[in-house]
C-alpha cells in the first residue's frame, strides 16, 4: 500500500505528460489539416476582359495551383459596375466562400458593402481599392508613384512640352484616380496645361498637344491605334501587353510604366489564402513596376513584364 501511494504522484505526472503530448499532437494535426485544406476564393474584377486582367488572372491561377486555392472568377455580362459588384459580393457571402478578392469599380459607393461583408469573411482588394480603408487593404503597385513616374518620363523626353492630354477608360476606380493625381502633380508643378479625355468620348484626337499620357493599358492601345497619325506629341502610358510592345518597337509609343500584373494576381491570391488560414490580416506585399522605353525594352527584367507568357 505504501509503495502504491509513493508511486501515485509519478503516475499522475506521467499521465499528465502523456495527455499533454497527445493534445499537442492532436492540435498539430488539426492545424496541419486546416492549413492544407483548400481555400475557396471568389474573385470579382472590374473589367469584362482586357490584357491587363488576363495577366492578373493568370497570376491568380498560378497561385491557386501552388497554394491549394479553389478560385471562382465572378463576372458580369457587361463589365462589373459598382451596383453589380455589390450584388456579387453578397451572393458570394451567402454561398459561404472563404474570402473575396475585389478590384473595386468605385472606391466610395462600395465602402458600405465591403465593410459589412468584411465582418463575416476576409475581403481583400487587388489593383484598385476602396476609400474606407484608404486603399490600405489593396494588393497593388503604387499607383500614385506610377503616375509621377509617367509624368517625369514625359518631361525627360520632351522637356519643352506645354500641353498634355490624359486619357483614361472613364473608370472611377481608385487606381486610375491615383495615377491621374500623380501625373497631374508633376506636370502642373512645371506649368504644363493638362487636359483630360476618355476612350468613351467621340471625335477626340491628339492634335495640338505636346504629349498624350494614357493611364491604363486599354487607353494606351486606343491612343496608339487612333491618334498615332494625328499628333506630333509624345505618346506614353501605364500598362504593358504584346500589342503595346509592338507599338514601342515601331516608335509609336515612346515609353511606359509597367506594373507586374502577373505578380500582382499571384500575390493577391496568396495573400487571401494566408489570411484565411492564419485568421489574421497578413502584411501586404509591394508590387513591382518598371519604367521601360524602346531602348530598354529587351533588358531581361523588362522583357519579363512585357512578355510574361511569351510572344
Amino acid at each position: 500500500m505504501k509503495d502504491w501511494k509513493r508511486s501515485l504522484p509519478i503516475y499522475v505526472i506521467l499521465s499528465a505528460a502523456v495527455c499533454t503530448v497527445l493534445l499537442f499532437v492532436w492540435s498539430s494535426l488539426r492545424e496541419k489539416q486546416r492549413m492544407d485544406a483548400p481555400v475557396e476564393l471568389s474573385v470579382i474584377g472590374r473589367w469584362e476582359s482586357n490584357e491587363a486582367w488576363e495577366n492578373i488572372r493568370r497570376g491568380i491561377e498560378l497561385a491557386a495551383r501552388d497554394y491549394n486555392i479553389d478560385v471562382m472568377f465572378v463576372t458580369a455580362a457587361e463589365g462589373n459596375q459598382p451596383a453589380q459588384q455589390e450584388i456579387q459580393m453578397r451572393r458570394e457571402q451567402s454561398l459561404n466562400t472563404h474570402a473575396i478578392l475585389l478590384s473595386a469599380a468605385d472606391p466610395d459607393s462600395l465602402c458600405p458593402v465591403v465593410e459589412e461583408v468584411g465582418k463575416a469573411l476576409p475581403v481583400l482588394c487587388f489593383e484598385s481599392g476602396v476609400a474606407c480603408s484608404g486603399g490600405r487593404n489593396c494588393v497593388s503597385a503604387d499607383n500614385y508613384a506610377m503616375g509621377v513616374e509617367l509624368g517625369e518620363l514625359l518631361l525627360q523626353q520632351n522637356p519643352s512640352c506645354q500641353k498634355v492630354l490624359l486619357v483614361t477608360d472613364a473608370s472611377q476606380a481608385m487606381s486610375i484616380q491615383q495615377r491621374r493625381a500623380g501625373a497631374r502633380h508633376v506636370l502642373e508643378e512645371k506649368g504644363v496645361c493638362v487636359m483630360e479625355t476618355s476612350t468613351a468620348e467621340k471625335n477626340v484626337d491628339g492634335s495640338g498637344v505636346d504629349g498624350v499620357l494614357a493611364l491604363d493599358t486599354q487607353s494606351l492601345k486606343y491612343a496608339a491605334q487612333n491618334w498615332a497619325d494625328t499628333t506630333d506629341g509624345t505618346l506614353m502610358g501605364i500598362g504593358a501587353s504584346n500589342r503595346v510592345a509592338k507599338y514601342m518597337e515601331d516608335g509609336v509609343i515612346a515609353g511606359i510604366v509597367a506594373p507586374n500584373e502577373v505578380g500582382l494576381g499571384y500575390l493577391a491570391a496568396k495573400q487571401a489564402a494566408d489570411t484565411v488560414r492564419s485568421g489574421k490580416e497578413e502584411p501586404f506585399p509591394e508590387i513591382e513596376y518598371r519604367v521601360i522605353t524602346k531602348e530598354s525594352m529587351y533588358e531581361r527584367e523588362n522583357e519579363q513584364l512585357l512578355f510574361p507568357f511569351g510572344r
